[in-house]
């Protein structure tokens, strides 16, 4: 699965729960949220490309790329999923993406940003240089929000809610 399909999912989510636009910054920081728990519970990438620690927070770049000609918002028409297109999600792929939008969808992208913690964006990021931050760091981090059972068991930081 590529990043850009995480992403378009996160659209149509949104657009589904709350008829409103999701932002370019929102999108980056849900998906470092859905690598972190997949890495976490299956031990392997939700999508392959790296995250990589910008000035300006976390990025994926080639999903940057891809809206960076739309303004701050996401047009949900023009990036949504077709429901066949969903469908085609990897079952527990699809169910990991929803269960991160339904856990923290509704918080805005700055605070879901200022919770992210510090040390993962501070060992990576370099003036002038966007490093990537590891998988092996993402599981190790996220492994303390799952548990037994293969399920997230609470929020990152536990200060969203």
């Amino acid at each position: 699965m590529e990043a850009i399909d995480v992403a378009r999912y996160f659209v149509t989510l949104n657009d589904m729960e709350y008829k409103e636009e999701l932002s370019k910054s929102k999108v980056q920081e849900l998906l470092y949220y859905a690598q972190g728990y997949y890495l976490a519970l299956y031990g392997e990438p939700l999508f392959e490309e790296e995250i990589e620690a910008w000035k300006e927070g976390l990025v994926v770049y080639k999903v940057f790329a891809r809206f960076k000609k739309e303004e701050v918002f996401i047009p949900a028409e023009k990036f949504r999923m077709t429901k066949k297109e969903v469908e085609s999600i990897e079952p527990r792929k699809r169910e990991l993406i929803r269960d991160v939008f339904d856990l923290i969808g509704q918080y805005s992208d700055w605070k879901l940003r200022e919770k992210i913690p510090e040390f993962l964006w501070k060992s990576a990021y370099q003036e002038g240089i966007n490093n990537v931050i590891s998988k092996e760091c993402l599981r190790e981090y996220f492994k303390l929000y799952v548990n037994n059972n293969g399920k997230i068991h609470s929020k990152p930081c536990r200060v969203l809610g």
